[in-house]
């Protein structure tokens, strides 16, 4: 059967809960019109990745900040997907099967990221690239607004430096 979404939504949504459903894939026409999205729902699902071809949303969504997509199927999420996401503030991935290897890389949505939700995957480091900015050709920590950040049930490595 058909696992996907296709047809466009309606633009005046704020909120867009599609949780504990069988989608494998959702087509970017469906989230042309819907420029007042704020929270998107696409929990418990069979999604196996958030696609390049939505890297798009600031553009039509400038106040999308809150996206849930935890107990779907994904082992890699692209830093493409977040490189016009700069207002996101809340993004969780927990549970994926199978688990989720790498942690993402936020881009420019991480110095306005206050919650990060990765718990239960198979994360093993998190890479100190992941946590930087480059402005002005200076590499430097990001200045992150980071209030809780939830990596339990992961296989993280110590790290040692000499």
């Amino acid at each position: 059967g058909y696992t996907g979404l296709s047809e466009k939504a309606p633009c005046n949504l704020e909120n867009l809960y599609i949780t504990h459903n069988s989608i494998e894939f959702i087509n970017s026409s469906f989230f042309i019109n819907m420029t007042c999205l704020k929270n998107l729902y696409l929990n418990n699902n069979r999604l196996t990745s958030l696609p390049d071809h939505l890297s798009f949303l600031t553009q039509v969504f400038p106040q999308l900040v809150h996206i849930q997509v935890q107990g779907n199927k994904m082992q890699r999420i692209s830093e493409n997907f977040f490189r016009n996401l700069p207002y996101l503030q809340y993004f969780n991935a927990e549970g994926q099967s199978p688990p989720l290897l790498h942690f993402p890389f936020f881009g420019p949505c991480k110095e306005a990221l206050t919650d990060i939700h990765l718990n239960n995957n198979d994360i093993d480091k998190i890479p100190l690239e992941a946590l930087l900015n480059d402005n002005d050709n200076e590499t430097h920590i990001a200045e992150m607004a980071l209030r809780e950040f939830h990596i339990y049930g992961n296989k993280l490595i110590p790290v040692h430096t000499y």
